[in-house]
C-alpha cells in the first residue's frame, strides 16, 4: 500500500486488488513531477529523467492523480471527523470507494443526520461505493434519549438503527463489506461503549480483511494529547496485530491527524496538526509505529479542527471548521520547507519527496522548489562535481528563463484570489463601522503571520472604537492606532511573511508598516487595484473584503486627505497615541471609526 495526498480536505489510498502486481507508481500528465521533458530540448541538454518513482511495496500500483490504471487499482478515499461540517470540505476528489470513519454530526440529532444524508446521495453518482462507520458524537443525541427512557437499549444497539438513518451509504457495524475485491471490515461506535471497553468487539475483526476502519485509534499510534495517551483501545491494538490488515483508517484524536506508510521496513509521515490556524508548530508529535507493527498505511483524518487545543496553545477560541485542507491548500507556512501544493496537484503527501532514477542510475531524493504549482515541470541536469539538481522549472504559460527569473510568472491571478477565498480554511471576520457592517475573509496560506496577529487582535477585542485616521480617496482607508497604551503594549512587531504572489486588489486588508518586520495592529484596506504593490513582505495581504461590503467601504469618509506623515493635512497617528480619540473628535469630526469587530461562523 501506497499512501498519497488528495485534494485539499481528505486522504487518497489507491489500492491494488489484485495479487502479485509489481509495485510501480507513475505520474498523471497533469502533474508530472519530475518530467520527461521533451519540451524543453531546445533550452535543456539534459537527458529525459524517467519517472521510476516508487511504490512503497510490491502489489500496488499508485497513480499520481488521474484516472485508476485499470481493474487491479481502487482508489479509496478517507475522510473522517466532519462534525456537520461535510458541505464544507469542498470539492471531493475522484475515487471508487468513499469510506467515512465516523462523528458525521456535532450531536447525532435527526436534523444532522438528515443533512449528512442527503450529502452523501448527492455523491452516490460520484462514488461506486460509500461506506461510514459511526463515532460517538453521531449518539449524543440517542445516548441523551436513551438516559431519560425515551428509547430503549435494544432499539439504539441494533446494528440497523444508524443504517435506517443513513440510508445513503452502506453502515458498516461490526461486520464486513467485499467491494471491488476488497475485504473492508468496519467497528462503529456504540451507545454506551467507551473507549477501549471489550464491549466495542474487536475481538470479531476476522483475520485476512485488507482494510479495517474504526472510530478510534489503537494505544500508542497518534493517541498522544496534553495528559499522554488518549482516547485509544488496547483492545484495538491487539486486534489489529493479530488481524494484520494492510490499512487502517479512522479519527476520533483531531490533534494527532496524520498518516503513517510504511516504506520497506521504515514509517514516513507523522502528526500534521497545527493548532489552527494560528500555528505553524505541530501537535504533540510522537514517533512512529513499532519496526514490526503489520500495518503499512496508518490514517487518522480527523478532519475539522478542535477548538480546546486551539485555544490551549494559542489562547484563541475559533470556531469549529474544517483544517485538514491547511497543511496542503495553502502555502508552505504551515510546514516551513516541506513541500505543499495547490489544488490542481492533489496528490503528493507533504511528508515525503520525489525518489526518481536518474540516467545514469544514481537515485535522486528530491524536495520540491516552493514556487512549483500544479502542472510545472522540472528539469533536471549534472553540475560540473557530477551532482544532479534542479536546472530549471517550465510553467505552460511562460518559457524556463522567464519563470525562474520573473516574478510575474508567479503571481496570483484575480481568478486564483477568487479560488482561495472560497475555500474552507477561510476565516470570516466583521468589522463593524459608523458606515456600516465590513464583512472580510481572512486566508492563513496568504499571510500565516499576518493572519494570526489579525485574528488575535480580534478575539482580543483590539478593534473598538478605533478612528479610521487615514483615508486617502481611490488609495486606501487606514486604523488600528489607539491611545490606549495598556491595549496597545502587549503586541510586539511580526516578522515579515514570505511573499507567495497575492496581488493588491480591490478590498485587499494588510498591515500597515513601512520596513521590515514592523506589523504591530495598524490595518489598511485598499480601495482599488495597486499592482505596482505588493512586493515588499510587510505588504502582504491576509484577507480581502467581501464584494457585498465593498459599498460601506467606499462610504468611508476621505475628505482629510492623508497623514502629515505622508505630506497630507489629515489626522495625525502621533496625536491619537497622545491624546487619544478626543484629538480626532475635537478636530476631524467627520472621521469614521471602526466600532467593533467579530469573528463570523
Amino acid at each position: 500500500m501506497a499512501f498519497l495526498r488528495a485534494s485539499l480536505t481528505a486522504f487518497l489510498l489507491a489500492v491494488a486488488s489484485a495479487e502479485g502486481t509489481n509495485g510501480t507508481a507513475t505520474a498523471s500528465s497533469k502533474t508530472e513531477l519530475p518530467v520527461n521533458a521533451t519540451n524543453a530540448k531546445a533550452v535543456d541538454p539534459v537527458p529525459p529523467i524517467a519517472d521510476k518513482t516508487e511504490a512503497s511495496t510490491a502489489g500496488l500500483k499508485v497513480k499520481r492523480g488521474g484516472q485508476s490504471q485499470g481493474p487491479d487499482v481502487v482508489r479509496i478515499l478517507h475522510i473522517s471527523d466532519t462534525h456537520s461540517l461535510h458541505r464544507s470540505t469542498g470539492n471531493l476528489p475522484d475515487a471508487d470507494i468513499l469510506i467515512h470513519s465516523g462523528d458525521v454530526a456535532k450531536v447525532g440529532s435527526e436534523s444532522e443526520l438528515g443533512d449528512f444524508n442527503d450529502w452523501l446521495g448527492s455523491l452516490k453518482g460520484k462514488y461506486k461505493h460509500i461506506l461510514v462507520i459511526s463515532g460517538n458524537h453521531d449518539f449524543w443525541d440517542t445516548n441523551w434519549r436513551l438516559n431519560r427512557g425515551h428509547i430503549s437499549n435494544e432499539v439504539a444497539q441494533d446494528p440497523a438503527y444508524f443504517q435506517h438513518r443513513i440510508t445513503n451509504a452502506r453502515v458498516l457495524n461490526h461486520d464486513l463489506a467485499e467491494v471491488m475485491g476488497l475485504k473492508i471490515w468496519g467497528a462503529g461506535w456504540h451507545p454506551r461503549r467507551g473507549d477501549s471497553r471489550s464491549g466495542n468487539n474487536y475481538a470479531d475483526i476476522p483475520e485476512g480483511v485488507d482494510i479495517v476502519v474504526t472510530h478510534e485509534a489503537p494505544f500508542g499510534i497518534f493517541d498522544m494529547t496534553g495528559g499522554g495517551h488518549w482516547g485509544s483501545s488496547t483492545a484495538l491494538l491487539d486486534a489489529i496485530y493479530r488481524t494484520k490488515p494492510k490499512v487502517h483508517l479512522f479519527g476520533h484524536i483531531h490533534e494527532q491527524r496524520g498518516h503513517w506508510t510504511k516504506a520497506g521496513s521504515q514509517y514516513q509521515g507523522g502528526v500534521e496538526y497545527r493548532p489552527s490556524p494560528y500555528s505553524g508548530q505541530v501537535f504533540r508529535p510522537n514517533g512512529p509505529p513499532p519496526q514490526h507493527y503489520p500495518v503499512e498505511v496508518e490514517s487518522n483524518n480527523a478532519m475539522a479542527n478542535q477548538p480546546s487545543v486551539d485555544h490551549s496553545w494559542t489562547g484563541v477560541w475559533a470556531p469549529q471548521h474544517i483544517v485538514g485542507a491547511d497543511l496542503i491548500g495553502c502555502s508552505n507556512a504551515w510546514q516551513p520547507g516541506l513541500p505543499q501544493w495547490d489544488a490542481t496537484l492533489k496528490t503528493l503527501w507533504a511528508f515525503t519527496n520525489l525518489k526518481v532514477s536518474a540516467p545514469d542510475e544514481v537515485v535522486l531524493r528530491i524536495p520540491l522548489p516552493n514556487n512549483v504549482v500544479g502542472g510545472d515541470q522540472m528539469v533536471m541536469e549534472k553540475n560540473d562535481i557530477g551532482k544532479w539538481g534542479i536546472k530549471h522549472v517550465i510553467r505552460g504559460e511562460c518559457d524556463a528563463s522567464q519563470l525562474m527569473q520573473s516574478v510575474e510568472c508567479l503571481q496570483k491571478t484575480p481568478q486564483d484570489v477568487a479560488q482561495d477565498l472560497c475555500q474552507p480554511h477561510v476565516c470570516r471576520v466583521a468589522l463593524r463601522t459608523s458606515k456600516g457592517l465590513l464583512k472580510m475573509r481572512v486566508v492563513p496560506g496568504w499571510a500565516p503571520l499576518g493572519a494570526q496577529r489579525f485574528l488575535q487582535l480580534v478575539t482580543d477585542k483590539y478593534y473598538t472604537d478605533l478612528a479610521v485616521y487615514r483615508a486617502v480617496s481611490s488609495f486606501l482607508v487606514q486604523f488600528g492606532v489607539t491611545g490606549d497604551m495598556e491595549r496597545s503594549s502587549k503586541y510586539q512587531a511580526l516578522e515579515d511573511d514570505e511573499l507567495r504572489g497575492v496581488p493588491i486588489l480591490e478590498g485587499m486588508v494588510s498591515f500597515a508598516a513601512a520596513a521590515p518586520d514592523s506589523r504591530v495592529a495598524t490595518v489598511c484596506i485598499f480601495l482599488d487595484d495597486f499592482p505596482q504593490l505588493g512586493k515588499n513582505r510587510w505588504e502582504t495581504p491576509f484577507g480581502r473584503v467581501d464584494e457585498e461590503s465593498l459599498p460601506v467601504l467606499h462610504k468611508l469618509f476621505t475628505g482629510y486627505g492623508d497623514m502629515p506623515q505622508c505630506g497630507g493635512t489629515g489626522p495625525d497617528p502621533v496625536q491619537i497615541l497622545e491624546q487619544g480619540n478626543d484629538y480626532i473628535r475635537q478636530n476631524f469630526p467627520q472621521c469614521d471609526f471602526v466600532e467593533s469587530a467579530e469573528w463570523l461562523q
